[in-house]
């Protein structure tokens, strides 16, 4: 059987018997990945316009960390994609500039994070919200 990929995390699910002799390099991997994904910090530097996060499958990537920090001197408003997967992240918005920060989906309208605010939004898999109204 052949390896694949999960979902939302993109982690390395091994097919039986794949890997033979080097299966704890894969499963260290997928420790750090998972390590990420529940504490890890990205930092994005954006100036504004559109920035695609990453997302890897079985490899770093941005999209995958808890904590997205937004950081730069906005010239224009700045828009973050994610992702259309369900996942939680923790926004801060460490930009400066007098721009708007914006999480989304592609295509969507997602959640404006004010400058020097910290938000806990969350992706439904079709856009992003908070969980506070």
């Amino acid at each position: 059987m052949a390896s694949s990929y999960t979902t939302r995390l993109r982690f390395d699910k091994q097919g039986t018997g794949d890997n033979s002799g080097s299966w704890g390099t894969v499963l260290n991997t997928l420790f750090d990945l998972l390590d990420e994904a529940v504490a890890g910090m990205e930092t994005v530097s954006t100036t504004g316009g559109t920035t695609t996060l990453t997302a890897n499958n079985g490899a770093d990537d941005q999209a995958r960390n808890a904590i997205l920090k937004i950081t730069g001197v906005l010239v224009s408003n700045s828009t973050i994609e994610v992702p259309a997967v369900s996942k939680e992240y923790i926004v801060w918005n460490a930009t400066t500039g007098d721009f708007t920060v914006t999480v989304k989906v592609t295509g969507q309208t997602g959640i404006a994070v004010t400058q020097g605010k910290r938000m806990f939004l969350f992706c439904d898999g079709t856009d992003v919200y908070s969980p506070i109204t």
